[in-house]
């Protein structure tokens, strides 16, 4: 009979975890900045043109945390000024990317 009440020690699996460990971070963080990419990508092609100035706004903030716009009449945009464009399409293109989950509100105003 077995005691399995017994301890296994075996070399190498501390390091072993924590390389799967890093790599798991690595592979989600690679994962998201491509997410991020393809959602400038997504906003850029959603936003209304004249100028072209609020389409060429967006960007990722300088951390890389968040997807910005700098174009002071993107809320006017998003709230349907454009026939080129429905009210709310920058939540709406948000929504539509199925590697986007929401925890909080969409949209932070600088307004």
């Amino acid at each position: 009979m077995i005691n399995l009440t017994s301890s296994l020690k075996i070399k190498g699996v501390g390091a072993t975890l924590a390389n799967i460990k890093a790599q798991i971070a690595l592979t989600r963080e690679t994962k998201e900045a491509a997410v991020k990419a393809s959602l400038v990508e997504s906003l850029k092609d959603a936003t209304p043109i004249d100028t072209g100035a609020a389409r060429d706004s967006w960007k990722l903030s300088e951390d890389g945390s968040k997807i910005v716009s700098d174009c002071e009449y993107m809320d006017r945009l998003n709230s349907g000024s454009s026939k080129q464009a429905p009210a709310h399409f920058i939540e709406q293109t948000i929504l539509e990317n199925n590697d986007v989950i929401v925890h909080g509100s969409i949209i932070e105003s600088s307004v």
